[in-house]
């Protein structure tokens, strides 16, 4: 399904190569935060280093922020969300 709107606009992350370390570890932040909603947890879990729980929880808040990561939470949201076969009416 191609990107449309908001999503589209997002500039894609910095390093691009799917296999660059940075690459991986925003794509198991991403993948954590999915599965546990915490963000410090997820960057924790992500192996970004850290020196106190405040510097995580504020790292992990910027990196929230991030496009690139912006766009892979949209991207894996979408594919669950087709996953599941939620749709508005089902909601309801």
């Amino acid at each position: 399904m191609p990107l449309t709107g908001f999503l589209a606009t997002l500039p894609a992350t910095t390093n691009t190569r799917p296999d660059h370390p940075a690459a991986l570890r925003r794509r198991r932040f991403v993948l954590a935060y999915l599965r546990t909603g915490n963000a410090a947890k997820a960057y924790r879990e992500a192996g970004f280093k850290y020196t106190t729980s405040a510097t995580c929880a504020s790292s992990a808040y910027k990196m929230l922020r991030r496009p690139g990561v912006m766009k892979m939470l949209l991207r894996e949201t979408a594919k669950v969300t087709a996953q599941l076969d939620i749709t508005e009416e089902r909601i309801r």
